[in-house]
């Protein structure tokens, strides 16, 4: 099955019958719920051979009103190719894949897995969102060098893949959050059109109580990868298989890295 093809049957979705079908996807990899107050985590575990553990995170919940093909059904079927690649092979560190509940509530259902579970094991969380479309990734937010982000900038170097990183991003948030606050060494992975990059950058460096006031005098342009965010018009259309393996890929390659 194509990546694409899982976001194509997810889009639009209703919460509940995304999890329905995140289950029956996921069941060869064991795939469970863990319930809390308000919503429900899915949580796929590789035991490996430390007590250490590494996790790989998306959300199933989509903004309200918003078919979620990038955000994060793109992700989601991400986790089904890292999943289909290595769970036959016996890792060092504990491998755990999430499909959290609630992103979009800031980080709500991963706030309670972290309240569940703790943080002390883990060595790394690479959280992802919109990965869908575009050819350069975003790290984000890093403001210092982490093992996790040299090993990430690392790896891309060496397979000449374009990147940026990028600091604190005031009007963003993802699962990563509650992980970095708890001290957990985090990021979050994004790609982005490389025709966009420009606009990207001008606009992610706005202070976040003028951005609509320079947008509305036009001193700063909205990028075209936003056009669709947290709309009804977030489709699987314009999302790129090739864009999915790609971040396949590196996570994959991320994961092998983090077990030595």
């Amino acid at each position: 099955m194509r990546l694409l093809d899982i976001v194509r049957k997810l889009q639009g979705m209703p919460r509940e019958d995304a999890r329905a079908f995140c289950m029956k996807l996921f069941k060869p990899f064991g795939i469970v719920e863990e319930h809390y107050a308000t919503g429900v985590n899915l949580v796929m575990r590789k035991k490996g051979t430390s007590d250490k553990q590494v996790i790989i995170a998306s959300h199933y919940d989509a903004f309200p009103g918003c078919r979620g093909a990038n955000d994060d059904f793109s992700a989601v079927a991400v986790l089904y190719g890292i999943a289909q690649s290595l769970w036959k092979k016996k890792p060092k560190h504990n491998l755990t894949l999430c499909i959290f509940d609630e992103e979009e509530q800031h980080c709500i259902g991963s706030r309670a897995f972290v309240a569940q579970h703790g943080v002390q094991d883990i060595k790394a969380v690479i959280d992802l969102e919109l990965v869908g479309m575009g050819d350069v990734f975003g790290l984000w937010p890093v403001t210092k060098e982490t093992a996790l982000t040299r090993t990430l900038t690392s790896l891309l170097k060496k397979k000449k893949n374009s990147f940026e990183t990028i600091g604190e991003i005031p009007w963003f948030w993802a699962d990563y959050l509650p992980f970095k606050e708890a001290g957990v060494d985090s990021v979050c992975i994004t790609l982005v059109p490389k025709e966009d990059i420009k606009d990207m950058r001008k606009f992610l460096s706005q202070r976040k109580y003028l951005l609509p006031i320079k947008i509305a005098l036009g001193l700063v342009k909205v990028p075209k990868f936003f056009e669709n965010y947290h709309t009804k018009r977030d489709t699987a259309d314009k999302l790129s298989e090739n864009s999915l393996q790609l971040a396949k890929d590196i996570v994959i390659d991320a994961i092998n890295a983090l077990q030595k």
